[in-house]
């Protein structure tokens, strides 16, 4: 990947930046204003990459970002990043808009802690996902900026809104061994951090493969960070700053790809016709839900037909067969090039998560119940 990356940079010098790159096919995937609202500091990623037309925008005040939003979101253009640094009422903000229809999403500035938490509840429940994010004000007045964006295939996301480092690091190490893909599915995939050092990230169950994180770095602590990343092939696909401008404070990520991979599902084994209703079913289920692992058992008239595992992102299905076999019949939902994660049964061990363990439908006499069994499910 062709990228170019800086930080520490003034207004002025990222308007050079810009003019620089975006005239060689450069885009951005991350941006950042931190430090001092009135000599605010700049960080920025940019990748080398065809795209949709896009606008882009810094060093404005709140009513500036907002005459600049409505503008471009009438045009039929959305917010992908978006960063503040400040108090409430002198906030500096920068933000990409890009041209096109990435489904239903919303965007807010200017939010309190408690409307942060609402913002997020609303968008959990309209099927929207945290795209990109900024934590600014003061510890007694707390601000955010967000954006969220449509999320078709489900993937789970934590949102931590305010840590002190040492918070943050707690979750971090929690919510980097939550299973999914992999026994250590979730991922830090944004970080932004305040003016007081508070951070502010949201944990990913999607995939872009190995990554290295850090924060609370200093300047020169970041590049050789930096400089140690590039060398072992990675690049930043996130870099926020916080802190002061005399002092400023980094957090990081690195991968070698930004763009998550899609879940693909696949289907192996024997098909059999009178199976395919509940084939159906279960992948519906699956996907619309972002289940990755399932298991499922038919039943009929107190007999035991037979057991199958299903899995997404998970190992080869297995089924134990009594009374009457059924073919094996393998269902996964899977991200490209994750390879065979482990199988449900030693997550669950090695984790303790079993979560929603059981779901059973009954059927007789044209009568359904349906049992479930095991630690309620929570929400992503």
């Amino acid at each position: 990947m062709l990228f170019q990356a800086y930080h520490g940079v003034t207004a002025a010098d990222h308007q050079a930046y810009f003019n620089k790159w975006s005239a060689q096919g450069y885009r951005m995937i991350s941006l950042s204003v931190y430090g001092d609202p009135g000599n605010a500091l700049y960080a920025a990623v940019w990748v080398q990459r065809t795209g949709p037309a896009w606008q882009a925008i810094h060093g404005v005040d709140a009513a500036d970002y907002q005459s600049f939003f409505s503008k471009w979101s009438a045009a039929g253009y959305y917010p992908v990043l978006v960063s503040a640094t400040g108090g409430a009422n002198d906030a500096v903000f920068a933000s990409v808009f890009e041209q096109g229809n990435p489904g239903p999403w919303s965007a807010q500035h200017g939010m309190t802690a408690a409307a942060f938490a609402a913002a997020n509840e609303s968008a959990l429940d309209n099927g929207q996902m945290i795209r990109s994010f900024s934590i600014y004000g003061t510890a007694s007045d707390r601000r955010y900026a967000a954006i969220w964006h449509s999320n078709p295939t489900y993937v789970k996301w934590h949102v931590h809104p305010a840590d002190a480092a040492s918070a943050f690091q707690t979750n971090f190490t929690a919510e980097t061994q939550l299973p999914g893909v992999y026994l250590n599915a979730y991922r830090p995939a944004y970080v932004a951090l305040s003016s007081d050092a508070t951070y502010c990230s949201v944990f990913k169950d999607d995939f872009v493969g190995p990554w290295a994180a850090r924060h609370g770095l200093s300047a020169s602590d970041y590049q050789t960070f930096f400089n140690q990343q590039v060398a072992a092939g990675n690049y930043p696909i996130v870099v926020q700053g916080g802190g002061t401008t005399a002092a400023p404070i980094y957090a990081a990520v690195f991968a070698k790809q930004d763009i998550p991979d899609a879940r693909q599902w696949t289907v192996t084994g024997t098909a059999l016709s009178a199976l395919a209703p509940v084939d159906q079913a279960v992948r519906i289920f699956m996907q619309t839900n972002g289940v990755r692992a399932a298991q499922v058992a038919i039943a009929q008239e107190r007999r035991h037909e037979g057991f199958a595992r299903l899995q997404l992102g998970g190992a080869g299905l297995s089924r134990d067969t009594a009374d009457r076999p059924l073919p094996a019949r393998e269902l996964q939902q899977d991200v490209l090039g994750s390879g065979n994660p482990e199988p449900l049964r030693q997550r669950q061990a090695a984790t303790g998560n079993e979560g929603l363990s059981a779901v059973g439908i009954l059927r007789s006499g044209g009568f359904a119940q349906r049992h479930d069994h095991g630690a309620a499910a929570a929400r992503p």
